[in-house]
């Protein structure tokens, strides 16, 4: 038959440490072992939602309680936004297209159009966390999107529409699948 001959066939068979069962689990002495030498995972992703969450409602809420005016260039990028075009002056369009996006959802109000920058550093820190993620590892992934996610000027620059805003998230997502791309198996 086989190397387990005279070891009994039944379900209760615990074996000694070190085998297996005949059915090929290890034996309950193993189990307990294996499982206290696994360290538990801890959710980085999901404190890191929660961070960013919680971040984002705040700056949310700061920009609607804000009582600045526009400032000279946040209002030129409004002006173009009610006349859509495929580039302007200086400028490309895309600042254009997403006050005109955050104004059609919510109004003309000043909250409103810098309700858009914040969000887009939140996913600028999503971006971050995936190419930490995929080069060093969930934690360094996880610590390298709180730190850009609390720098001063990302603070500043998701209270203001300006033209790096759009400009900022952009790179934040390319080295993502590159990394994860290039990693050796962890």
């Amino acid at each position: 038959m086989g190397a387990n001959d005279d070891a009994p066939r039944h379900a209760g068979y615990r074996g000694r440490c070190g085998e297996r069962t005949p059915d090929g689990r290890l034996t309950s002495a193993m189990l307990a072992i294996s499982r206290e030498a696994v360290p538990h995972a801890k959710p980085y992703e999901l404190w890191l939602v929660g961070f960013v969450l919680a971040l984002l409602a705040a700056r949310l809420i700061a920009n609607a309680f804000a009582r600045t005016d526009l400032v000279f260039n946040e209002a030129q990028y409004w002006s173009w936004s009610r006349e859509l075009d495929f580039g302007y002056f200086s400028k490309p369009p895309l600042l254009a297209w997403l006050i005109r996006g955050t104004t059609e959802l919510c109004g003309n109000g000043e909250a409103c159009l810098r309700s858009f920058p914040p969000v887009l550093h939140a996913i600028a820190t999503w971006f971050v966390f995936l190419t930490g993620r995929a080069l060093y590892g969930t934690r360094a992934g996880f610590w390298s999107a709180i730190v850009f996610d609390t720098l001063p000027l990302i603070a500043f620059l998701a209270a203001a529409v300006t033209t790096d805003v759009p400009v900022r998230r952009w790179p934040t997502s390319r080295p993502a699948p590159w990394g994860s791309a290039t990693r050796a198996d962890r």
